[in-house]
């Protein structure tokens, strides 16, 4: 039975500092692209964020034993509270960069 190679078959890896690597008409290295996460509105990230606390908190009261409205009722509180301090606590104001002394 013949053996797998390791790395599927393409350009060799070189060390990052070797002159055989990928770059470009000016002699730089192509940066790969980052991704950045999607901007989300504020109400929404609240929301999620009094969804997930809930559901756990409702999980952990009826692993311990609490009653089905004892649990609901209570987390359902609990959602709303969070709901609420995420949409007025959660958002940081946008900053200005610092310019280095001269």
């Amino acid at each position: 039975m013949p053996v797998q190679p390791l790395l599927p078959p393409g350009p060799p890896l070189h060390a990052p500092g070797s002159p055989h690597g990928r770059r470009d008409g000016n002699g730089h290295r192509p940066q790969p692209h980052v991704p950045h996460l999607p901007d989300i509105d504020q109400s929404v990230q609240a929301f999620l964020w009094a969804v997930v606390l809930g559901f756990v908190s409702w999980l952990f009261l009826m692993g311990i034993g609490s009653s089905l409205a004892f649990s609901t009722v209570n987390c359902a509180l609990a959602s709303v509270g969070s709901f609420f301090a995420v949409r007025v606590f959660g958002e940081e104001p946008p900053t200005r960069p610092r310019r280095g002394k001269r």
